[in-house]
């Protein structure tokens, strides 16, 4: 985690040392086209950490679930604030009652009971190189705290795993000739490439 230097109480502002790695990982891991058990976990890792070492925590507020899993049932607001396509996208929501009720139920199993990044993204992840270490996997530092709060550790794990599957559907081409059985063949950064660093990410959070 990135070093504290300073927290001004009058006008709430955080200052964090400032991360000099080479790049954000998913600069990182386009760059090199691999992604390695290494890395992936470190990331669960940096993770486990983070949940553990601040569990417990409590800020004297209540933190409600995020809104996605609410996204079936927006308020009047909605309709005035997002874009046609928001809305078309909660249209498809609607009409998938199976999905619906799978929201339904990570809203109630919502647990905030530790400190979470809330925000957890490859572009949030710094690949440093660790000069003390003789060692090709660079140390990663979790940075941009903006939306930290308490919350279930979950959401983190699975914002990171879904920048995984993300990476993996937009690498299909869309060429309008190819069928959708097709697609996973054609896919850039196929995912079978990818879950072996998924797979260690998983384990390393859970040891």
């Amino acid at each position: 985690l990135p070093i504290i230097w300073e927290y001004d109480t009058t006008r709430n502002v955080l200052v964090l040392e400032k991360a000099s790695g080479d790049r954000e990982l998913r600069g990182h891991q386009l760059r090199t086209g691999r992604f390695s058990r290494a890395i992936g976990s470190a990331i669960g890792d940096a993770l486990a950490s983070l949940h553990r070492e601040i569990a417990g925590w409590s800020p004297g507020t209540t933190e409600r679930p995020p809104w996605l899993l609410s996204i079936h049932q927006p308020g009047v607001s909605i309709s005035r604030n997002s874009s046609a396509a928001a809305l078309e996208v909660i249209r498809i929501v609607q009409s998938a009652p199976e999905l619906a009720r799978g929201l339904d139920t990570l809203r109630r199993g919502w647990e905030p009971s530790c400190l979470i990044h809330h925000d957890v993204k490859w572009e949030n992840l710094i690949a440093c190189p660790d000069a003390r270490r003789r060692r090709r996997t660079p140390r990663l530092k979790i940075i941009d705290w903006e939306t930290a709060q308490r919350g279930d550790p979950r959401w983190d794990l699975g914002s990171m795993f879904s920048h995984y599957l993300s990476l993996w559907l937009f690498s299909i081409p869309s060429t309008g000739r190819d069928p959708p059985e097709r697609f996973p063949e054609l896919a850039r950064f196929p995912l079978t490439r990818m879950q072996p660093a998924i797979a260690a990410c998983w384990s390393a959070y859970r040891r």
